[in-house]
């Protein structure tokens, strides 16, 4: 687990995010986890990285500022934190094309 803690916060440095922006981060995607968990649909059929990252954009901006990244840098962070079991609910199948 601390080898995935520090690979996000490597990945993080990479993309110019660092300090309390990293914590930011982190509730941006507690943040979807909530949404996505609280949805009907995505317990059901899932959701699309594409449909993550539009969430991200619509949901989260004003509450921690624009997403610092793109879309594929938006599935390696995912990744990383499915790996350290914080987010995303077990019950909701996520389609990830990286």
């Amino acid at each position: 687990m601390k080898a995935n803690n520090e690979e996000f916060i490597t990945l993080c440095a990479s993309n110019g995010i660092e300090g309390i922006d990293i914590v930011n981060e982190l509730m941006r995607f507690n943040v979807l986890d909530q949404l996505i968990s609280s949805n009907a649909s995505s317990r059901e059929w899932g959701v699309t990285p594409e449909d993550l990252y539009a969430l991200a954009e619509k949901s989260t901006v004003e509450s921690f500022g624009s997403v610092p990244y793109d879309l594929n840098t938006f599935q390696i962070y995912m990744v990383l934190l499915l790996r350290l079991n914080s987010l995303i609910s077990s019950a909701i199948p996520v389609f990830w094309m990286v």
